[in-house]
């Protein structure tokens, strides 16, 4: 029946469509429609290209010949086009749609498909334009026709199961031709089509999805693949129709076809096809199962098809082999084999046993597109298990049920088992690094993890017989055998499963441990910059490490790691890479945390190890090979490490010391053997040990009482093996070093050129040591500087000894403490000499050893050290973000800026800024020197005069830029922004003038530097500005400091700086930062002048003069970024005034002066403020402008209100009328106001007020409490609230009444502001002082109480502020509760406040508001409480109800809270 439908609807297909039956319905024909085209014509020509005549004009012609392609294109562009659907001629006459054009042509295009296939056959035939236009056609239709309701008949007729069947068999084959275009409609059709089939789940899976398969691999590829999106979308449309047939289909049946030979492969291989772009476009709109992926496809139809929980998972549970695990095919496992056997107890056989023996065959084939396609799949499987017994576990648990885990556990173990056993036995049979062996290491990899994950096994669970582990072992014996394969291309995948076989049970690695150390050191030797490989290999050693400590096994690991020497000989490999496990940052941590946590009892067992491990390596006669030396580097830095994180206490410090005597005479005693034809090869590694020795026995000998000073320190380096005479003496051999390098002629040019002044001059010698020494004398300078550290702590105990022994005389007593000084500055000598020579020879950097310790070694230091320490820190602090700089170095710098210890160092700090200024100043005269060829700075007194004079030789000419001056600029704006924020404490001195003068040099040299390059100033200008302001906020720190001598001299570099400050630029092209630093610099000039007032009267007089000519110039100027700038400057100046005149500083004659210069300013600007303050609305800059005047009107008036017993009666009346004319613009630009600054500083203004009552008797005070409340209102600030505070505290009773009509307005309004309203009374309680005052509020006490008990009303409502206003609330009424002075609370009153907070409490859900909102307001609520205990205790007692309502709605809210989050602070809030 099915069959005739089809045929009758390909071949009638004319007679059934829609627009057919309307034309006959209106008695038309196709001539009929020509004439209906020259109305429709007039209706709408605006349907280009598409108008309505051509479209009925080709229907006409395609009605006439079906074979006129020439139409059927035109018809098929027109359905396409986003053209207007309809083609009519009036509203009452025929309407042709797309939809029936599509229903026109879907017909057509269906019987032209069948027909070319039925003719094709299997022969493949040539792609023509007209098979690609009905492959068009189909695809606009289907689209058209989709998703509309109307057309569902038609598709239904068009598209029977018989046609479906041969058409999506034609668009697979086509979606994956060779023309590309014919693909894009076949796949969009297929798509289509295959949502409408519903074969049996037998026809799709052995034929449809076979069928794709077929299609996406071929003969020579069977692995994973990319596809384009569109054939991606046709596997994921095959995938989509198995998944959506798998529910109807029988649960055995499908189960058989799932797990069946050919189908598991299938879609192993469909499910990790992979595409750039994995879903369908937008525009297509199709089902969901259709646009997921193919992965997620996949994972469905194997959860779904073999792990369903009602029909399959019970057949598992029961099924005999799920009873154990299974037996391995490999002879040498046949004792597993028995305990396995013994271990069957019960058990069915069940139709679900099929899978495992699928699995099987296909993972003991040889074919690698199986094996890897299986591979792909198996996770899957065993994630999909999983999950299910998981789910059902917690739904049991759910329902109350018991449930045993370790059972539910076995069962998963005993499910992986099964279906993994096939890929360990090949894994273990693996022989080389094919496609398929790479996939099963990954599949074991992989697997691992879920086991781990689903916690499948733990060595607490029960096993008896050890097959849980007896499994586990030949797991590792695969992946250990992929160890010595060792695969580049399988290493991550090894890494992951050894370090999940760590996390399962150590056992299972623990013999073979030092094979797993090599592998992963090789692998992270390997990786390189691979930041993901890195990681890895990082991961699985510091897994081992943490294993290993957290079960006090170290010893083992270092023996692991000492075998591992010869793992790496039998792979082959470069014993060196062994050294790459100090590479991990990770690793170090956790081993130095493991000694540090070490028991005591192994302290010497370890020391014993490594001390015999080097005696070892050191006594062998090819102790000169590379690979011997290797292991020697190794046990010594693994020797060091352990040394440097033991503790020394009080307990272990007899034992550590006796340690250390030993190793000195044993196991250095053989490295630094001078028999030994290799002497430098060992001879850097034994000073390297001998220097930690000496540290750590330093650190030993603080713990133990009544040591001597001769006995216990220098003895210790001087002791030696009694049988041995060619042992090298380690101290002799460091002083004979440290004196032959001092007496030399190097030594003294060297300090011959750090002792000059001049910083050009101080390039460093040229090295001539060659590589060997080079070597030995960095050893030997980190042995110095352990050596300083011991001789520093026996000058201490030395000097204990002096002062307790008094007998000694003074000379005697001296005489041991100076030559251990003396020895000490030796030592600080050849370790920066050494350090500097060395630079760039040594692959790791000396002076990060140096920088660690400098708070022992500078109190041996001379001046010219710390220059040299200084240079280095200063350069790498320049070159943080360059290629030529260490990153040890550049990190040890870093360090010592956020080392606040750093800046106790007082041989350092002293220089700090003298050597940073130098630096600084040398490199932009180098950039000078580059681009102008210019001599050093010509002499003279100051370094400002000589960098003035140097600008005024360079003149105006131009500024070239380059890529070398970039970076020199970007590192000495890096150093002066260092040197201007550090924390250092500068105390006053001569010498501080000096540093000034070094600071305004460079501030005249940048300045000049910035102005030349206005035009052109980029990234360079950036670090100009940089610079400038380091320059100058250096400056204003110096100032404070300065001594001023009665020297002229010292008075004329103020005024250049002055000068300088305030006219070295263009205002209008300076940057907020610089002209706020030069703000500070003005301040900090203002009150030098004012302190040395009496030695130098005039520089107060010049400076005030300079500040006028600032004044006149913003008078003068028209533009605004300069009038912004120049008040900023004036600001400064006049708030530095105010604080001298508030501290009552102002001496007289300084007093009438500054008087003057406000006066004056005042007068001059005026018109300037109230003009800025008008256009503040015409841009951002005027606001900005508005702003500063407005901040500059604020800090005069303030001034001169102070003054006003001063000044004239006309002044008086003209500042009052000013502040009158600028307090009504303010009030009329608060409610309009929205730039930020702009209503700062009208805040500001609005607090000089209560300063300025003197002046501002003009204003009425209910005026200015209006004003206040107004901004209040609009916006919270805290600066407001205490000046009205002020306001109102000393004003009368009238200022409070003022408030509460104000108040009593807004509250009366139409949307009242109760949490404003509230913040005022609370402020009014708080700040009423006066007996009038109190009488008054008393009155309104009721409406304060009422009033903020609308706020829990309000809390309710809005949901965002709830928790903000029972906070207000809480403190309001806590305030209120104790001024019993305004009112006494009766038990109703209580009562009314604990029924209103209980309401909080009740019918609230939890989504409402967040965790943290809730105990906000439960605290709020407890605040209240325990007010009202401690003020009204009997009032409470008297009404009960309301408290205990209170207290069991509170305590019923903790009870059922459903969030968890701050239950414990609820508790304790409620406890109180």
């Amino acid at each position: 029946m099915k069959s005739k439908r089809s045929r009758s609807g390909s071949k009638d297909s004319d007679a059934k469509s829609p627009i057919l039956k309307r034309r006959k319905r209106s008695r038309s024909s196709s001539q009929d429609i020509k004439s209906v085209s020259a109305g429709a014509a007039t209706a709408s020509k605006e349907l280009c290209p598409f108008n309505q005549e051509d479209v009925v004009h080709h229907i006409s012609k395609f009605l006439e010949s079906k074979d006129d392609s020439h139409s059927v294109l035109y018809l098929v562009k027109h359905v396409e086009s986003a053209e207007p659907s309809t083609v009519q001629q009036n509203h009452s006459e025929v309407t042709i749609t797309k939809e029936d054009i599509a229903t026109l042509l879907l017909p057509w295009s269906v019987a032209r498909l069948i027909r070319a296939t039925s003719e094709a056959s299997d022969q493949k035939t040539s792609v023509d334009e007209q098979h690609q236009l009905v492959w068009r056609t189909l695809s606009c239709c289907l689209d058209t026709l989709t998703n509309t309701n109307l057309s569902e008949s038609t598709l239904a007729n068009s598209l029977s199961q018989s046609t479906l069947t041969k058409l999506i068999r034609a668009a697979a084959s086509s979606a994956f031709g060779t023309e590309k275009k014919l693909q894009k409609y076949a796949s969009n059709c297929y798509i289509k089509l295959v949502t409408r089939y519903r074969p049996s789940f037998e026809v799709a899976s052995n034929t449809l999805l076979k069928h794709v398969e077929d299609l996406v691999y071929t003969e020579s590829d069977g692995f994973v693949k990319s596809l384009p999106k569109h054939q991606y979308e046709v596997v994921c449309g095959a995938l989509g129709t198995i998944y959506s047939v798998l529910g109807g289909a029988n649960v055995k049946r499908s189960f058989a076809i799932l797990s069946s030979v050919e189908m598991l492969p299938r879609l192993g291989r469909l499910g990790f096809v992979n595409t750039a772009h994995s879903l369908i476009d937008d525009s297509i709109t199709l089902d969901q199962e259709t646009v997921e992926n193919a992965k997620k496809l996949v994972e469905k139809i194997v959860r779904d098809g073999l792990f369903h929980q009602t029909h399959h998972m019970d057949g598992f549970c029961t099924m005999e082999e799920l009873r154990c695990l299974p037996t391995f095919s490999c002879e040498e496992d046949h004792m597993n084999n028995e305990a396995i056997q013994k271990s069957k107890s019960g058990g069915k056989t069940c139709y679900q046993s099929g899978l495992f023996k699928s699995l099987r065959v296909l993972l003991s084939q040889t074919d690698p597109k199986d094996v890897v396609a299986i591979c792909n799949l198996l996770p899957l499987l065993i994630h999909g298990f999983f999950d299910h017994v998981q789910k059902k576990q917690q739904k049991l648990i759910g329902s109350g049920a018991a449930v045993s885990t370790e059972a539910d556990a076995k069962l998963q173990f005993y499910f992986w088992g099964h279906v993994t056993v096939a890929a360990f036995e090949r894994l273990c049979a693996a022989t080389s690094s094919a496609t398929d062996d790479v996939a099963v290491i990954k599949l074991a990899s992989n697997a691992l993890k879920l086991v781990l994950d689903y916690d499948v096994y733990s060595p607490s669970y029960s096993d008896p017989d050890e097959t849980l582990v007896s499994f586990l072992k030949f797991v590792t014996r695969g992946v250990l055998r992929c160890v010595e394969i060792n695969d580049s291309a399988s290493s991550g995948y090894v890494l992951s499963s050894i370090r999940t076989l760590l996390l399962l049970n150590h056992r299972l690695l623990h013999e073979q441990l030092s094979k797993c150390i090599a592998f992963t050191c090789k692998s992270l030797h390997e990786c390189g910059d691979d930041g993901r490989a890195c990681l890895d290999a990082s991961s699985v050693l510091a897994t081992i490490v943490k294993t290993y400590s957290e079960l006090r096994q170290m010893s083992h690991f270092l023996s692991a790691s000492r075998t591992a020497f010869v793992d790496m000989k039998s792979y082959q490999c470069d014993v060196e890479m062994m050294n790459s496990l100090f590479r991990s940052k990770e690793v170090m941590e956790l081993l130095t945390s493991s000694y540090k946590t070490l028991p005591s009892g192994q302290l010497h067992e370890l020391w014993d190890f490594f001390d015999q491990w080097i005696i070892e390596i050191s006594s062998e006669n090819d102790c000169a090979m590379p690979c011997q030396s290797a292991e020697l580097s190794f046990a010594v830095r693994m020797f060091i490490l352990y040394m440097k994180s033991i503790r020394a206490d009080k307990h272990n410090s007899s034992e550590l010391r006796n340690l250390c005597e030993k190793t000195i005479t044993s196991a250095i005693g053989k490295l630094l053997d001078t028999s030994k034809s290799s002497r430098h090869a060992f001879m850097r590694h034994g000073i390297d040990l001998c220097g930690w020795l000496v540290d750590l026995h330093t650190r030993s000998c603080f713990w133990i009482d009544s040591i001597g000073v001769d006995g216990d320190g220098s003895a210790f380096l001087l002791s030696q093996d009694s049988d041995s005479n060619s042992t090298l003496n380690v101290l002799s051999y460091l002083h004979n070093e440290a004196v032959s390098t001092i007496e030399s002629y190097h030594f003294k040019r060297w300090v011959l050129t750090w002792t000059q002044d001049a910083t050009s001059q101080r390039s460093p010698l040229p090295n001539d040591l060659d590589e060997d020494i080079s070597s030995v004398q960095s050893a030997l300078l980190r042995l110095a500087i352990h050596r300083i550290h011991q001789l520093h702590s026996m000058i201490y105990y030395c000097k204990v000894e002096e002062h307790e022994d008094r007998e000694i005389s003074e000379s005697q007593g001296n005489t041991s403490s100076k030559e251990l000084k003396q020895e000490a500055k030796l030592l600080v000598n050849y370790v920066i000499y050494t350090a500097q020579m060395c630079s760039g020879l040594e692959p790791e950097s000396l002076w990060p050893t140096i920088a660690q310790s400098i708070s022992t070694w500078s109190h041996y230091a001379e001046k010219y050290h710390m220059k040299v320490f200084l240079s280095w820190f200063f350069s790498t602090l320049s070159q943080t973000s360059s290629k030529d700089t260490s990153q040890q170095d550049t990190d040890c710098a870093l360090a010592l800026v956020r080392d606040a210890s750093f800046y106790e160092v007082r041989e350092c700090t002293s220089l700090l800024i003298q050597e940073g200024l130098a630096f600084v100043l040398d490199k932009v005269l180098s950039c000078l020197r580059e681009c102008f060829g210019s001599d050093d700075l010509p002499a003279c007194k100051y370094a400002a005069d000589s960098c003035m004079t140097f600008v005024k030789q360079i003149g105006s000419s131009s500024l070239s830029t380059n890529e070398s001056m970039h970076a020199t600029l970007h590192g000495a704006a890096t150093v002066i922004s260092f040197i201007s924020s550090a924390p250092l404490v500068i105390p006053p001195c001569n010498n501080n003038i000096n540093l000034l003068d070094q600071a305004v040099g460079l501030d005249i040299l940048v300045s000049k530097v910035y102005t030349m390059m206005m035009t052109t100033k980029g990234s360079v200008g950036t670090a100009l500005v940089k610079i400038l302001v380091g320059a100058r906020c250096l400056e204003a720190t110096l100032l404070p400091t300065i001594i001023l001598s009665s020297n002229k001299s010292d008075s004329s570099l103020i005024m250049l700086t002055t000068r300088h400050s305030v006219t070295a630029y263009d205002f209008s092209e300076c940057s907020e930062m610089a002209m706020a630093a030069t703000g500070d610099v003005l301040g900090e000039i203002f009150a030098l002048c004012i302190d040395y007032h009496d030695k130098h009267s005039s520089l107060i007089k010049e400076f005030l003069h300079m500040m006028n000519s600032v004044i006149q110039g913003s008078i003068e100027t028209n533009t605004t970024a300069e009038i912004t700038a120049r008040a900023s400057l004036i600001i400064s100046v006049i708030r530095k005034m105010n604080v001298f005149h508030r501290r009552h500083v102002l001496e007289k004659k300084a007093q009438q002066l500054c008087l003057d210069t406000v006066m004056q300013c005042q007068k001059n600007m005026r018109s300037c403020i109230i003009h800025q303050i008008e256009n503040r609305s015409l841009s951002s800059l005027h606001a900005k402008a508005a702003g500063n005047l407005l901040v500059l009107a604020s800090e005069l008036l303030a001034f001169l209100g102070h003054e006003a017993s001063e000044l004239h009666t006309s002044d008086d009346v003209e500042l009052s009328e000013q502040i009158t004319e600028i307090f009504d613009m303010v009030s009329n630009t608060t409610e309009s106001a929205n730039d930020s600054e702009f209503k700062a500083a009208v805040h500001y203004f609005l607090a000089t007020i209560p300063t300025i009552n003197n002046l501002s008797t003009s204003i009425p005070s209910a005026a200015v409490i209006e004003t206040f409340l107004c901004e209040m209102e609009q916006s919270e600030s805290a600066l407001l609230e205490a000046s009205l505070y002020s306001i109102l505290r000393d004003s009368a009773v009238d200022g409070i009444k003022c408030v509460v009509d104000y108040l009593s307005t807004r509250r009366n309004s139409v949307r009242p502001n109760y949490a404003f309203t509230v913040k005022i009374y609370q402020l009014l309680i708080h700040c009423v002082k006066s007996q009038d005052q109190i009488s008054y509020l008393s009155t309104q006490s009721m409406s304060i109480l009422l009033t903020s008990m609308s706020l829990l009303h309000a809390s309710s409502i809005e949901k965002k502020s709830g928790a903000l206003n029972i906070t207000l609330f809480s403190s309001a009424m806590s305030s209120l509760i104790q001024r019993k002075d305004l009112i006494v609370f009766s038990g109703r009153e209580i009562t009314m406040m604990c029924s209103s907070m209980s309401s909080l409490f009740k019918d609230r859900e939890d989504d409402d508001i967040n965790a943290d909102s809730e105990v906000t307001i439960f605290k709020s609520c407890c605040s209240v409480v325990s007010s009202l205990v401690t003020n009204y205790p009997k009032q409470l007692y008297g009404c009960p109800n309301g408290l205990f309502g209170l207290l069991l709605a509170m305590l019923d809210h903790i009870l059922h809270s459903s969030s968890k989050t701050g239950l414990i602070t609820k508790a304790l809030e409620y406890a109180k």
